[in-house]
């Protein structure tokens, strides 16, 4: 299938488009923009998070056909000095949650209640996942 979406203020479209391919994987594969990262597939780490109409949205997590006819904003657009959606700052800098897009100021992706502790605390995986994370406390990325 096609599907046509504006992508950074460009109109475009993607052709021949798996009916279950992800939005991160038409970004990144088809429309050459690889700032979307695909780390954790589960929308727990927010390396993958773009505007969708103006809201923060795991990329993995969105069917490519649900981005038809809307406006994305990736991290390219963001870092052209695009202005960002309402809401960007919020969302990039005051350690949101995990799913709530990227928590890049405060605690880093993965952080309390993604299994424990996470990359901003007690090491990665951290306490509640069953083990110490990688390292044990302490060795955490903070």
């Amino acid at each position: 299938m096609r599907v046509n979406l504006t992508v950074n203020g460009r109109a475009t479209a993607a052709d021949d488009v798996w009916e279950g391919e992800s939005l991160l994987y038409v970004l990144r594969e088809r429309l050459g923009l690889p700032g979307a990262k695909n780390a954790c597939e589960q929308g727990e780490c927010g390396s993958c998070t773009v505007y969708l109409d103006g809201t923060p949205v795991c990329a993995c997590l969105v069917a490519a056909g649900q981005a038809e006819g809307r406006e994305v904003v990736t991290v390219e657009g963001l870092s052209r000095g695009d202005t960002p959606p309402s809401g960007a700052g919020r969302a990039y800098g005051d350690g949101a949650a995990p799913g709530d897009g990227p928590a890049t100021g405060g605690r880093a992706p993965g952080g309390q209640g993604s299994g424990g502790q996470g990359f901003g605390g007690q090491g990665f995986g951290g306490q509640g996942s069953g083990d110490q994370g990688v390292g044990g406390q302490g060795a955490g990325v903070s």
